[in-house]
């Protein structure tokens, strides 16, 4: 039985409103896993800096290079965050 077979992981996807061109793919939505406490801990782990903590973060949930977080639009990356603050959210029933 596989990881995702024995915890099934709920997604939302991320329209970009600003597609970018990641090593020559054009990225036009991104699609978000809800963070696991194993997620936070490796961030925090691998970073000092708040900033760098949530983008690691972000690169794991989102399963794309950090690199390609540092060119998304400012809009784009507050659908990010408010994606993940989404899953936060005490009673959060993002099950797809």
């Amino acid at each position: 039985m596989s990881e995702q077979e024995k915890h099934p992981v709920s997604v939302e996807k991320i329209i970009l409103d600003y597609p970018i061109t990641f090593e020559g793919k054009k990225i036009d939505s991104l699609s978000m896993r809800r963070p696991r406490v194993r997620d936070q801990m490796i961030a925090d782990k691998q970073h000092k800096d708040d900033m760098d903590k949530e983008m690691h973060l972000f690169s794991l949930l989102l399963d794309i290079d950090v690199e390609a977080i540092y060119d998304l639009d400012v809009i784009d990356y507050q659908k990010v965050t408010a994606t993940y603050e989404n899953f936060l959210k005490r009673g959060s029933q993002n099950k797809k």
